[in-house]
C-alpha cells in the first residue's frame, strides 16, 4: 500500500507535514505524498460558523497509454478548493516544491524509480523536458527520431543544420537556433513537436510556433 492510499490522519513514520504554497491556510502536503485540508470555519447558511475538520484527500489516478510499449504510465492528482474555486493540482510537484524547492515551468517533475504512485519527496526530482524524453528514450519505452526518420532527406532540407526561429503568436521571433536538434536540446521542446510546427503540420505547439529561418 502507497501512503496516499492511507486516509488515517495520524502520521505515518517518518512523515512530514508544511503547507501547501498558495493554499497555506486550507491544505498542507507531506513528504510521503499524502495531501490533507486543515481544520478551518466556514460561513453555515444560518449565518453561523461551521467548523470543516481536517481530513486526508483522495488523489485521483491519471493513466497515460504508451503506444510503443502497450501500457500505461501513472500520475496522482488532487482536486483542491479555495473560495469555492475548484483547482486540480499534480501531487508530486506540489511535494517537489514544499519540501524541495521553486518549480521551473519550463521543467518537469518526475519519479526517479518510474513508479508514477511513489511521491516520496527523496523520489522526486526536476529536470528540463529533453532529460524526460531522453529517459524514455533509454528506458526504451519511444523510439528515436532517429531510428525512423527518413534519412535520404537529411542532405536536400539541410540536415540539422537548417536554423529554425522561436515565434509567439503575435509572430515576433524570440529566438532563432542553428537546427532543430539545437532549437529541441536548448527549449527543451521534442523535435518532432518543433519539426511538425515548422512543417506545417500543426499550427503552433504550446503556444509556440517554429518557423525555418532563411540562411
Amino acid at each position: 500500500m502507497y501512503p496516499y492510499q492511507i486516509k488515517s490522519l495520524e502520521d505515518l513514520p517518518e512523515e512530514e507535514w508544511k503547507p501547501l504554497k498558495d493554499f497555506e491556510d486550507y491544505y498542507a502536503v507531506s513528504n510521503l505524498g499524502r495531501i490533507k485540508s486543515l481544520d478551518r470555519y466556514v460561513k453555515h447558511k444560518s449565518g453561523k460558523p461551521l467548523l470543516v475538520p481536517s481530513r486526508v484527500l483522495s488523489q485521483t489516478v491519471y493513466k497515460y497509454y504508451n503506444k510503443f510499449t502497450k501500457d500505461h504510465t501513472y500520475a496522482l492528482r488532487a482536486a483542491i478548493s479555495k473560495e469555492n474555486k475548484r483547482h486540480d493540482i499534480q501531487v508530486r510537484r506540489v511535494v517537489y516544491q514544499a519540501f524541495v524547492g521553486e518549480l521551473d515551468p519550463k521543467q518537469c517533475v518526475i519519479n526517479i524509480d518510474h513508479d508514477g504512485f511513489n511521491n516520496r519527496v527523496e523520489n522526486l526530482m526536476m529536470v528540463p523536458m529533453s532529460v524526460k524524453q531522453k529517459r524514455v528514450t533509454d528506458n526504451n519505452r519511444t523510439l528515436s527520431y532517429l531510428s525512423y526518420a527518413d534519412r535520404s532527406t537529411f542532405k536536400k532540407i539541410g540536415g540539422n543544420r537548417r536554423k529554425v526561429g522561436r515565434y509567439n503568436r503575435n509572430g515576433d521571433l524570440v529566438k532563432a537556433y542553428d537546427s532543430i536538434a539545437e532549437a529541441s536540446r536548448r527549449s527543451g521542446f521534442l523535435y518532432d513537436h518543433i519539426l511538425d510546427v515548422a512543417k506545417g503540420r500543426r499550427p503552433h505547439y504550446k503556444g509556440v510556433v517554429w518557423k525555418y529561418m532563411r540562411k
